[in-house]
């Protein structure tokens, strides 16, 4: 009989110890709203203003192209604005 309580109590402590050795941390991970917002790149004042690129070193990715910009995390409006850098010139074209 104390073969089975001694044999009962290794196993619960060895339970024990194997969940405290697995016991994970628990991280919160950061939404990607946050991982985005916080990286200069994604912020208008990390770029120049008014600056030419050279034409010559520089070809667009498309036609159009440009970036969005995130509205505040606390706006939860479903669309996200964007800016134009690139663009095809203008034509007028009349409408008939």
């Amino acid at each position: 009989m104390t073969n089975v309580i001694i044999f009962v109590v290794c196993l619960t402590i060895g339970l024990i110890v194997a969940r405290l050795i697995t016991k994970k941390s628990v991280q919160t991970k950061s939404s990607n709203y946050k991982i985005y917002s916080n990286s200069p790149l994604f912020h208008s004042d990390y770029y120049p203003i008014n600056v030419e690129v050279n034409r010559q070193l520089y070809q667009p990715v498309a036609e159009w192209s440009g970036r969005l910009i995130l509205p505040p995390e606390n706006n939860h409006e479903r669309f996200v604005e964007f800016e134009v850098q690139n663009a095809p010139k203008f034509t007028y074209a009349p409408y008939w």
